[in-house]
């Protein structure tokens, strides 16, 4: 009988699924990374010293602290002082969105131990059609225009966003794209 002679396990090649694969090429490319960045820092870092000691040799450890705090309180002060957002509270909305909750609340209270299923099952789909009209119509169709829909869906997507009184549709759609353009940022 011939003998098989096999190579040490560290050179045996192992199959890897796919997703594996692809999984352990990015950790990979990801440690690189991580070391080329810190690389890069240590060489900036070392590059700053070397031109601060060019040009102030003469400078005690005390003083380039000082110097770093102030630099640093300036960049943060500048930094903030440049965002011009703020935050304003529209009373119209909040009064109307308590009214509703205030509703929501006498209705399960009072109103719902003593309503039919046909009632219940009307404002089940009233609720499923608000919530099309929200979801599907004035967020992914009109404000981030995510897919094209005919006129006669973009019609009724809006009449059920009208269901959800949620504000007209061109104010909700610039009001949520001003929202990712201040927290996407």
């Amino acid at each position: 009988m011939p003998s098989v002679i096999l190579p040490p396990p560290e050179l045996h090649q192992t199959r890897l699924s796919p997703a594996a694969l692809k999984r352990r090429l990015k950790e990979e490319d990801i440690n690189k990374n991580i070391i080329v960045a810190e690389e890069e820092e240590e060489e900036e870092e070392s590059s700053e010293q070397q031109k601060q000691q060019k040009m102030a040799p003469n400078r005690n450890e005390k003083d380039q602290i000082e110097t770093t705090s102030t630099t640093a309180s300036a960049i943060a002060s500048s930094t903030s002082s440049s965002v011009p957002y703020r935050r304003e509270i529209v009373w119209r909305n909040v009064l109307i969105m308590a009214a509703l909750h205030a509703l929501a609340l006498y209705a399960v209270l009072f109103a719902l131990p003593v309503v039919s299923a046909g009632t219940f099952y009307f404002a089940f789909l009233l609720a499923f059609l608000t919530s099309l009209g929200v979801q599907g119509g004035a967020h992914r169709l009109f404000a981030h225009r995510a897919y094209k829909a005919n006129q006669g869906v973009r019609l009724f997507l809006s009449l059920c966003h009208v269901l959800a009184l949620q504000n007209d549709l061109y104010e909700w759609c610039r009001d949520h794209r001003a929202h990712h353009k201040v927290r996407n940022d």
